[in-house]
């Protein structure tokens, strides 16, 4: 869960920060470049070729097949981060299939440990 809030807080942190703040975008505009123009530059970037919705969708769908807890934590990160970042319905599929990856890997293991 920490790494899917962290996650979350970056991607937040990415549109709001870099590709939505007007300071960033007048500074960008200006002819010495700072370096948080080149990191906008290539968050713009994954955001206009829906990368991190693909990477979700890829991630989940592995996670449904190979079962394995870092597949469906790499479907809920990406997802998280796609959500946020302009690719709503690819990157839920991906988080939704994380999600029920993720909850059938940690409720499994506990049932079997009963009987």
């Amino acid at each position: 869960m920490i790494l899917l809030a962290s996650a979350l807080g970056l991607a937040l942190w990415a549109r709001y920060g870099l590709i939505e703040s007007i300071t960033v975008a007048t500074l960008c505009n200006a002819t010495s470049v700072p370096l948080s123009c080149t990191l906008r530059t290539i968050v713009i970037a994954t955001t206009s070729m829906s990368l991190w919705s693909y990477l979700a969708i890829i991630a989940g769908t592995l996670a449904v097949f190979i079962r394995r807890l870092e597949t469906s934590i790499l479907a809920l990160v990406t997802g998280a981060a796609g959500l946020v970042l302009y690719g709503g319905a690819i990157a839920a599929a991906g988080f939704l299939l994380g999600c029920i990856t993720y909850a059938r890997l940690i409720v499994l293991p506990s049932a079997a440990r009963e009987r």
